[in-house]
Parts: C-alpha cells; sequence; structure tokens
C-alpha cells in the first residue's frame, strides 16, 4: 500500500466529523461542604454539565442535617431566560421539610435557544442520581421544582423526558417523581391573550422575553410555539403537578395557569392549581407559613403517603 492509500483508508475509517469528541470531566476540589443555611451543609458550584462551547453548567446542593437518605428537589431559577442565580427562589421551605436542594444554573437565552436548555434540567437530574450515595441523597425521589422561566423549563423537561434522560414513552419512568410550578409561562402563543390590561412587558413583540427565547417571534411559526407549549405534552402517566400562580401577577397572566392545569386534567393527569389572592410575579406571599403548607401537603399526599 503506498501513502495515498493509506491515508485514504485512515481518512475513511475515521469517525464522522458531524460526532461531537467524547468530553473528559473536569477536576474539581473535593465536595467540602459549608455551614451557609441553618440546619443544612451547601456544596457548592458542583459541576453537572460540560458542553462544547459553553461554560461549565453547575448547581449548589443543600443537604439537610440528619440520617439520609434525603428526596432531593432540582430547583430552576426564574429571570426571564435571561438572568438569575441559584441563589433566587422558592427552594429554602423544602429544606425544613427534610428535602435536599440542588439549585442550577443553566443556560440563558443568550447561550442556547429552545429547545437546548431542557437538556440542562435533563442533565442536572441525571448528575443528582449518578451523586445520591455520595451525598446521601434518595434516587427514587427526585423532585421537579422551578420559578417562572426556570418553572418553564422543569415543567416541560418533566413531561418530556424519562429517568435516563430519553424522549419520554409510555410506561417509562418519569424524569421527576412530582413536579412544583411557581407562575410558570406555559403557553407563548397565548401569553397576549392572558395578560392583564396593566402588563409588565407587552407579549407578542420580537424582543419580548418569549421570542429572544424561542428565537422566533411565536406568532410567525404557531405550529413549533405550539409545540413548545408545556401542555403539548400533557400524559396521564405524567407525575404529580403542583402548580402556583398569583391572580395579579401582571408579568405572567393567570390565566397560563389555568391552561397548563386544564390540559393536564384533560389527560388524565394529576394536578393541582393554588391561586394566591393579590400575589404579584414572584411575590413573597409564595413563601409564606401558608403557601408553605400547600406545598408541604401535596409533597406528602403525592410522595411521602404512597
Amino acid at each position: 500500500m503506498d501513502l495515498k492509500d493509506a491515508e485514504t483508508t485512515s481518512l475513511r475509517a475515521a469517525p464522522p466529523a458531524s460526532l461531537p469528541p467524547q468530553l473528559p470531566p473536569l477536576p474539581e476540589w473535593p465536595a467540602v461542604g459549608e455551614r451557609i443555611l441553618d440546619g443544612a451543609t451547601t456544596y457548592r458550584e458542583r459541576t453537572y454539565k460540560v458542553a462544547l462551547g459553553y461554560r461549565p453548567l453547575t448547581l449548589d446542593l443543600h443537604v439537610p442535617e440528619g440520617t439520609g437518605p434525603f428526596p432531593v428537589a432540582v430547583y430552576a431559577h426564574g429571570g426571564g431566560f435571561m438572568l438569575g442565580t441559584p441563589v433566587m427562589g422558592e427552594w429554602r421551605m423544602l429544606l425544613a421539610m427534610g428535602i435536599a436542594v440542588a439549585s442550577i444554573r443553566y443556560r440563558l437565552r443568550d447561550e442556547a435557544k429552545h429547545p437546548e436548555p431542557l437538556s440542562d434540567i435533563v442533565a442536572a437530574a441525571g448528575w443528582v442520581r449518578a451523586h445520591a450515595e455520595e451525598f446521601g441523597l434518595d434516587s427514587g425521589c427526585v423532585i421537579g421544582v422551578g420559578s417562572s422561566a426556570g418553572a418553564y423549563l422543569i415543567d416541560t423537561a418533566a413531561l418530556r423526558f424519562d429517568v435516563d434522560g430519553q424522549p419520554y414513552a409510555s410506561g417509562a419512568t418519569n424524569l421527576f417523581s412530582a413536579v412544583i410550578s411557581f407562575y410558570a409561562p406555559t403557553d407563548f402563543l397565548a401569553l397576549a391573550d392572558d395578560a392583564p390590561a396593566e402588563v409588565m412587558e407587552q407579549p407578542g413583540g420580537p424582543s419580548s422575553t418569549e421570542a429572544l427565547y424561542l428565537g422566533y417571534v411565536p406568532s410567525s411559526r404557531p405550529g413549533d410555539a405550539a409545540e413548545a407549549a408545556i401542555a403539548a405534552n400533557a400524559r396521564s402517566d405524567a407525575p404529580p403537578f403542583l402548580i402556583l400562580h398569583g391572580d395579579a401577577d401582571t408579568r405572567v397572566g393567570v390565566g397560563q395557569a389555568y391552561r397548563l392545569t386544564r390540559a393536564l386534567h384533560e389527560a388524565g393527569a394529576r394536578a393541582e392549581l393554588h391561586i394566591l389572592s393579590g400575589a404579584q410575579h414572584g411575590d413573597p406571599k409564595f413563601m409564606t407559613p401558608e403557601s408553605t403548607a400547600v406545598v408541604e401537603a401535596f409533597l406528602t399526599a403525592q410522595l411521602f403517603d404512597r
């Protein structure tokens, strides 16, 4: 075989250029816990996903005091798909219930467009299960919790993917054992229909939050926008949902919560809707003892009393 033949053989044997290279795990400091919150040990900035061309994605893991294994919530913060940190949001109440919390950083709208950030949610849930024994977590009880934009991602991933991170097929085990959704946008095409008279941001334009997340104005591609609605994946064997929304929300109209709840019920899924009277988007009312009691009762009924 001459040199030219050898080069041809070598080229034919090479893997297709479209296949990404296998990425080695990034080195990390040892998992050293810190006392940041009362009654919990915190492990900050644990890398849960490495993707070519992006910053490593990390989470902050908060584990309650006591003897595990603890149920664990994967929490995704709000921020209009454009900002936010894992410190934000309605997750501290869960620690007092004996539930660990993995509060995550996911790719924002200037880094990735729909549906790519959904894979960040799936990867975070997979990391939690893979490291359950190390941190005293219950890999069989992983809950999805999110606020606003983060709730959209959690809710959608919960309906689209199974425990192995694969597109959901009938009879598979759900990605999450239960879902708690705080004031989520649920149907981008219907945001204007559900908007109150004094809306904080006019939906539907090219610079709107939803257009910048999707990468297009929803009305310009109604078929794609309809598929992006959370309810498009509603199914009878979905995990149980608790949906919380304020009736004074001027960012995401409360009608969005009614749409999702109705679609889940029509599909035969379990869904509870709790409307907070006079509550705005991200209102402190979502963390009052009354709201905490609603969350705890839901989790007790759906997870701990089974």
